[in-house]
């Protein structure tokens, strides 16, 4: 029966979830309470939900838990590395900067550039935009500038960062720059963005849907569903005055578009006719291709705000106070949230490789005969305990989330059912 139950186990642990990442055990750290206490000492466990130390206090180790809704702040042994990364530091992010402290909000004014490079859903999170622009409107800029250099990455996700930028519009002015790559789901973010610029040397479009065929290879998604989300994208574009028909050929390899050059920007049609004054238009974009762009081609088409040579240019072209000013560190600040991010997802990798192997060692102790019952009721337990931690992240963090959902198709019902069967499964074995 043993032996049933761990390849049960393996099967859909392996195939299905993993494991996660948590706060290293034994950093040292110094919490600062919301009931002005503030005490120091070792790591022994931390969740999305609390935080548990070894609290040293005269002379006399003690064990002490704390909830996350009571923690103000979390200080940890070392500072930021050249990459930004710091150790732990994986479920909230601590605003220590002077300029985020409670009630010093600056004057609205200067501008604020943060690096942003990397694939929508993994370096480029829901989390990191959120984080980013909270930062900016706390500092007093007017205006944030995200220079995107991006492959592309997870349209879902896409859609949720969209909605999340949509949000702080009321409070600071978002603008999005490249002058390398843009492609995929970040030239989609770009053209629904409300400022957008490139440089000369920028590269843009190339829009499909992709999706994991059956032999694991990407293919691109039915004709259906990359017209929807089309339509959905073209609505997008068409708020930020930009031209809905660039949106259908970036993603749909079937459509086309053509130009009566004699108009700036060009008038754009989605099939071929006479210009508006008897010219024959220019084709830009065949049924046999999907659309990319240089960035005077972007321009030229009406699907960027302009041309500039330097990202600082784009501060000189918003309507912001003080447009000569930079009004925090934009570059401190990505490094802080991609650290945290990059720090968290290397964890749920080398958990979820450690829980395999784990799980393929008790198999074969199994088979044999070298693992009880009570073992195996032990080793269950185990698994169920990271499951309901794997749900917290799931729920607490949303670039957790992001990466299950993008890069194994993990969902809340399916943790959930995990947690279920591993309960059933540990009644099973007493």
């Amino acid at each position: 029966m043993i032996r049933r139950y761990l390849l049960w186990i393996v099967l859909v642990w392996i195939g299905l979830l993993g494991g996660i990442c948590f706060g290293e055990v034994g950093d040292w750290v110094t919490l600062h309470l919301k009931d002005g206490r503030v005490l120091s000492g070792e790591v022994l466990e931390e969740t999305p939900d609390g935080i548990k130390i070894n609290c040293h206090l005269a002379g006399i180790t003690t064990e002490m838990r704390f909830a996350a809704r009571d923690v103000v702040e979390i200080e940890r042994e070392g500072a930021l590395d050249e990459d930004g990364r710091r150790r732990g530091d994986d479920w909230r992010v601590k605003k220590t900067d002077e300029d985020l402290e409670e009630g010093k909000v600056k004057e609205r004014g200067g501008y604020v550039v943060v690096p942003a490079e990397g694939a929508i859903g993994v370096e480029l999170t829901t989390f990191f935009f959120e984080e980013t622009c909270e930062r900016a409107v706390r500092s007093g800029a007017g205006l944030i500038v995200y220079e995107l250099t991006s492959p592309g990455g997870y349209l879902h996700i896409l859609w949720d960062i969209r909605e999340t930028l949509d949000e702080f519009e009321d409070d600071i002015q978002i603008a999005f720059y490249t002058n390398g790559d843009c492609f995929s789901a970040a030239a989609l973010l770009c053209m629904s963005s409300q400022h957008f610029y490139v440089g000369e040397d920028a590269t843009f479009g190339a829009a499909v849907i992709w999706q994991s065929g059956a032999d694991g290879e990407p293919t691109a998604v039915d004709a259906k569903f990359a017209s929807a989300e089309a339509a959905k994208w073209r609505r997008q574009a068409e708020r930020r005055g930009r031209p809905s028909v660039v949106i259908d050929a970036l993603i749909r390899q079937e459509a086309e578009v053509w130009a009566d050059r004699s108009t700036t920007p060009w008038t754009l049609y989605p099939g071929r006719r006479e210009g508006g004054g008897g010219e024959e238009l220019h084709q830009v974009d065949s049924r046999t291709s999907v659309l990319t762009m240089t960035g005077g081609e972007a321009q030229s088409m009406g699907a960027v705000d302009g041309v500039v040579g330097r990202v600082l240019d784009i501060a000189g072209r918003v309507e912001i106070m003080r447009e000569d000013y930079i009004a925090m560190d934009g570059k401190k600040a990505a490094r802080v949230v991609v650290g945290i991010q990059s720090k968290n997802i290397g964890g749920l990798r080398k958990r979820m490789d450690q829980v395999s192997k784990n799980l393929i060692r008790m198999q074969k102790k199994a088979e044999r005969g070298e693992l009880s019952q009570s073992g195996a009721r032990r080793e269950v337990s185990s698994l169920r305990r990271i499951a309901l931690r794997l749900m917290d992240m799931y729920e607490g963090l949303d670039y957790a989330r992001d990466y299950l959902r993008g890069e194994f198709g993990v969902s809340r019902e399916m943790i959930q059912g995990m947690i279920d069967e591993l309960t059933a499964l540990w009644t099973a074995l007493r």
